[in-house]
């Protein structure tokens, strides 16, 4: 699970940067969740299909991130949607298995088969993963200092 939120926000700093649209970054996470659900077994279908019927959102029942400012949710320039240099945003995916709103999708009329309900059903225990990271947006794409956040080299840390 940890895999599919990482690549969610990969996908969101690979699209960030100045003169980019928020809703730009905000689409390249989700069809990169919507991906990584499908690739893990979680969802089934076509990855339009998926996307079209808005799966991703019961495991993410949250928008991808805020600006920071002076206010924690600091809101974006009224009218406009545009990252710009300077610009400080928290990006942070997960992926969540909640049961109310997995039971509502359980009931769905039409999108209920887009689940993989025995896989779901596996980790209904774990509750779920977020990312959460800071980053300043620059021209160019953005900065970012912080933790270790690579899978691949966290598990290597237990590997000693």
């Amino acid at each position: 699970v940890y895999d599919i939120v990482y690549q969610s926000q990969e996908a969101a700093f690979a699209t960030l940067k100045g003169g980019v649209s928020w809703s730009k970054v905000v689409s390249a996470a989700s069809l990169a969740l919507t991906k990584g659900l499908l690739d893990k077994g979680f969802v089934q279908g076509s990855v339009d299909e998926l996307v079209s019927a808005r799966v991703a959102s019961t495991f993410q029942p949250h928008g991808l991130g805020h600006s920071l400012g002076l206010d924690t949710h600091d809101v974006m320039c009224p009218g406009t949607d545009e990252m710009f240099p300077g610009m400080v945003m928290t990006i942070e995916p997960g992926v969540y298995f909640i049961p109310l709103l997995l039971e509502q999708a359980r009931k769905h009329p039409t999108n209920s088969k887009f689940y993989n309900w025995s896989k779901i059903d596996q980790y209904m225990d774990i509750g779920g993963v977020r990312i959460e990271d800071d980053v300043v947006v620059t021209k160019d794409g953005f900065d970012f200092s912080c933790c270790l956040r690579d899978p691949l080299k966290i598990w290597k840390l237990f590997d000693r």
